[in-house]
């Protein structure tokens, strides 16, 4: 079976970079203008669909079910939920 991945090595790095950076409320400029085009994707597509509380997709991203979303679309969806996840466990871990 062969598997396409849109996020290489690469493009995972600079997502992850940003999206730990968002979710923990920090800011710099550099980051921001070098991997901005991952914005759109945490701030317009994944953070008004996500139940903030639990990391779940309240709802999909486009109409129709989960089989009907667009492959990369769900890639980069799950890679930032992951990251979310994974952001929210360590501040709860902090206190």
């Amino acid at each position: 079976m062969l598997r396409f991945n849109y996020l290489n090595k690469r493009k995972s790095n600079e997502l992850e970079t940003l999206a730990e950076m968002i979710f923990n409320g920090e800011y710099d400029e550099e980051v921001f203008a070098e991997y901005g085009q991952w914005r759109l994707w945490i701030g317009n597509i994944f953070l008004p669909i996500v139940n903030t509380e639990t990391g779940d997709f309240s709802r999909l991203p486009y109409d129709g079910g989960i089989m009907e979303q667009g492959y990369i679309s769900m890639e980069i969806l799950y890679k930032i939920q992951s990251i979310y996840r994974k952001t929210q466990f360590n501040k709860l871990h902090k206190i």
